[in-house]
């Protein structure tokens, strides 16, 4: 079982990247979010840096490492799945990894390998 100081250091760092992406961390984004109209863009992105609905079944290890935002028909991007799929326009999955310095060794468990 992880310490829960450990575990808070994780959640800690995960909140600095996904708050200030490319500033306390480097950013990525897959080719599908790059060709997005710039405008969505920007909005998916202030959601992710704004999102909070970390709960047991999206966060089991509660790291604040992943998360799912959703379109909906009126532009607005949101946290929670709208009931009717109709309203969804487009769904964005984002994840926080952790690397070393180097980016050689992705950090298993908080540790590297």
């Amino acid at each position: 079982m992880r310490n829960p100081e450990h575990l808070k250091a994780i959640r800690r760092l995960n909140d600095a990247a996904r708050e200030q992406p490319g500033i306390t961390s480097r950013a990525t984004a897959s080719l599908g979010f790059g060709s997005m109209p710039e405008q969505d863009r920007d909005a998916a992105l202030a959601a992710i840096i704004k999102f909070s609905r970390f709960k047991a079944n999206n966060d089991p290890f509660e790291e604040h490492d992943f998360g799912t935002i959703f379109q909906t028909s009126s532009g607005e991007w949101t946290e929670c799945r709208p009931k009717d799929e109709a309203e969804i326009v487009s769904t964005v999955l984002w994840k926080i990894d952790l690397y070393d310095p180097g980016l050689v060794k992705v950090a298993l468990n908080g540790s590297f390998c």
